[in-house]
């Protein structure tokens, strides 16, 4: 190698390694963050109309309860208030 010392090299390599995957962990979160702003900047009727958009086809092939989580997964509701919410959107599309 040289004149570089073995150990040297495979500390070397180890730092490099961590380094890395350091960074790769660094852009999954900024992906995240992205993700999350793109959310927060979204209008609330924007983000009305994608829920729907999405709990529809569920309702449509009769799966009510995975609606409903849906619904409190994405609003942060109640059981109570998404089983209301999907109740009413129900009662628009029949």
């Amino acid at each position: 190698m040289h004149g570089i010392p073995a150990w040297l090299f495979g500390a070397v390599s180890s730092v490099v390694v961590i380094v890395v995957t350091l960074l790769e962990r660094i852009e999954r979160h900024l992906r995240d963050i992205r993700r999350l702003m793109a959310d927060l900047v979204s209008s609330p009727a924007d983000r009305h109309d994608a829920l729907i958009a999405q709990i529809t086809p569920l309702l449509q092939r009769g799966q009510k309860i995975p609606a409903i989580k849906v619904v409190r997964k994405s609003l942060g509701c109640t059981l109570l208030e998404a089983k209301q919410f999907v109740d009413d959107l129900l009662s628009q599309i029949s």
